[in-house]
């Protein structure tokens, strides 16, 4: 091959390689799951990317765990003192973890 023909393959290889690299870099991978968990037990493994409401119920307790637009939080729980509720919901973003200490749940990303 003479010199022009690499220069140019050069020019065309470069930019697509530059591309795939910021791609990677910058979507984030579909593939962070949720995963709740009763008494250190895992009661579910979810995506967070599936929109979708899970009502987690053991004996009387109940919490509402709901992943919606790559955020997950709980919006409901019938625990006395709501910390779970009011907890800032996690994401890739916020990757925290969320805890209903009366009802032994946990969410946290995976």
């Amino acid at each position: 091959m003479n010199k022009k023909k690499i220069i140019i393959l050069s020019l065309l290889i470069i930019p697509i390689v530059i591309g795939c690299i910021l791609i990677y870099i910058l979507i984030p991978a579909n593939n962070t799951k949720v995963e709740i968990l009763i008494n250190n037990e895992v009661y579910g493994t979810y995506s967070l990317y599936q929109d979708q409401t899970i009502i987690v119920e053991n004996k009387e307790d109940r919490n509402v765990v709901e992943i919606k637009n790559g955020k997950v939080s709980v919006t409901e729980s019938n625990c006395a003192n709501q910390i779970c509720v009011n907890a800032s919901a996690i994401s890739n973003d916020n990757p925290s973890t969320i805890i209903c200490m009366p009802h032994h749940l946990v969410v946290q990303l995976k």
